[in-house]
């Protein structure tokens, strides 16, 4: 996944994460793309 790509993903599910839209799954990979990203 490119920079551009990771970025794209972490948007959209920070999307819904903030609109509470979220689920558990898309929390975890959320959470593991922005890791990834701070590296």
């Amino acid at each position: 996944m490119s920079n551009a790509e990771l970025k794209n993903r972490l948007n959209v599910l920070a999307e819904k994460l903030i609109e509470g839209h979220s689920s558990q799954a898309e929390d975890r990979e959320f959470q593991k793309l922005y890791s990834l990203l701070r590296e």
